[in-house]
């Protein structure tokens, strides 16, 4: 009597804990009873490498990825260091007085004050001995005759290094 009391009692109680476990209402999950998360995006360790192994590899990987992203970095400051960074505002005013520079020595070089000058025979003990010695390599390729239109087009190829031959004269018409 004592054994099939106890079993009904258990049943009993049984029914009760039932009834008054603890559900997340959201869910439905019981509460205390945690689920697993989501499995790993990829699979790890796939060589079954013992642990140590892997996580050296693994650490390597980074390394390298790490070492990537510093290059890239680099090479996007470098990028960004040899940009100009000038406003179109200043970089119109500085292309402004290049020109005005250019038309200058247009008209010093321009000794009968025709509108050309010729390129073989150009007078420069006019000019300063750097501006000269500078320009004379670029008059070299010239055509004869050059108008101040043409003049001005091969000082400013010079001016940007468009000319491979000549080293750049920014300097001397700043």
């Amino acid at each position: 009597r004592l054994v099939n009391s106890k079993r009904e009692s258990d049943k009993i109680l049984e029914k009760i804990r039932a009834a008054n476990a603890l559900v997340d209402p959201n869910t439905g999950q019981p509460l205390f009873q945690p689920a697993p998360g989501r499995a790993p995006l990829r699979e790890r360790n796939s060589a079954n490498l013992p642990i140590s192994d892997y996580l050296f590899a693994a650490r390597l990987d980074i390394e390298d990825i790490k070492k990537k992203v510093e290059d890239r970095v680099k090479r996007e400051a470098m990028q960004m260091a040899n940009s100009p960074r000038a406003l179109s505002v200043s970089r119109r005013l500085v292309e402004n007085r290049q020109l005005h520079q250019i038309q200058k020595l247009f008209g010093i070089l321009d000794e009968d004050q025709d509108g050309f000058i010729w390129s073989q025979q150009l007078n420069f003990s006019l000019l300063e001995h750097d501006l000269a010695s500078a320009l004379a390599p670029a008059m070299r390729g010239a055509d004869p005759v050059l108008s101040l239109e043409a003049f001005t087009r091969l000082l400013l190829d010079a001016l940007n290094g468009k000319r491979a031959d000549l080293a750049p004269l920014g300097y001397l018409l700043a």
